[in-house]
């Protein structure tokens, strides 16, 4: 299994329910500029206009139903470059007693899509 994880090309971490780092794959490393998981909040690792509402919302819509899925922008944490990415963000729980344990996410990156959406004439599209 975590073979698998590891060479995924999507980001894939979990972190304790109050948003510390567990884990993050090689491609999730790769995406936000760590060498390693630091001393920092998977908040750390979101644009900054967008850490106010995962903090007052979306975690605790995780936390209390156990998902989330849209969009959020993503920062490299090197060059502060952002990175907009669909996000499955997910609660993982207890499996005998159904106690949630963690948060997990898997983010696709979405720059390359929004490029391409960006550069397409829209003359083409109108035909």
């Amino acid at each position: 299994m975590v073979a698998l994880i590891e060479r995924s090309s999507e980001l894939v971490g979990f972190a304790d329910l109050g948003g510390k780092p567990e884990y993050l794959n090689a491609a999730g490393r790769e995406l936000l500029g760590l060498s390693d998981i630091e001393d920092v909040s998977i908040l750390d690792f979101l644009a900054p206009e967008d850490r106010a509402q995962a903090r007052s919302e979306l975690m605790p819509q995780v936390i209390k139903t156990g998902r989330w899925l849209g969009e959020l922008n993503f920062r490299h944490l090197k060059t502060g470059e952002i990175i907009p990415c669909l996000v499955d963000w997910f609660r993982i729980d207890e499996m005998r007693s159904g106690r949630a344990m963690n948060m997990a996410m898997v983010g696709h990156d979405l720059r390359a899509r929004k490029n391409f959406e960006a550069d397409f004439p829209k003359e083409r599209s109108a035909r």
